[in-house]
């Protein structure tokens, strides 16, 4: 792309935005590179039951893997996170950092 526009005035990393808290990465020796937007992390962390975040929160983050080695040759997949613990639908994208980031989607 650098050819068609030259070098990018400005680049936003994982790394900046985990800084700035846009995503978190809840699980960073189990499941390293595998990021959730705020919005998603809140929203597992807001359910009201008696399981822990990471009893609400791996078994969303095995659905997106299965989902992702399924179809690996898509980029983003926007079907297959609906009836999750986060009672919304949930976008599966790839991220920068070589592995996924779980989003809500009016946070793309």
């Amino acid at each position: 792309m650098d050819e068609c526009f030259g070098e990018p005035i400005s680049v936003y990393t994982d790394d900046d935005a985990l800084e700035d808290g846009i995503i978190a990465e809840p699980f960073p020796n189990r499941f390293p590179k595998f990021f959730f937007t705020i919005g998603v992390y809140s929203a597992i962390e807001s359910v009201q039951d008696d399981r822990t975040f990471e009893q609400r929160a791996i078994p969303l983050i095995m659905d997106a893997v299965m989902i992702v080695k399924a179809n690996p040759d898509d980029y983003l997949w926007t079907d297959g996170l609906e009836g999750n613990v986060t009672g919304k639908m949930v976008w599966i994208g790839g991220n920068s950092s070589g592995g996924l980031t779980l989003m809500f989607p009016e946070e793309r």
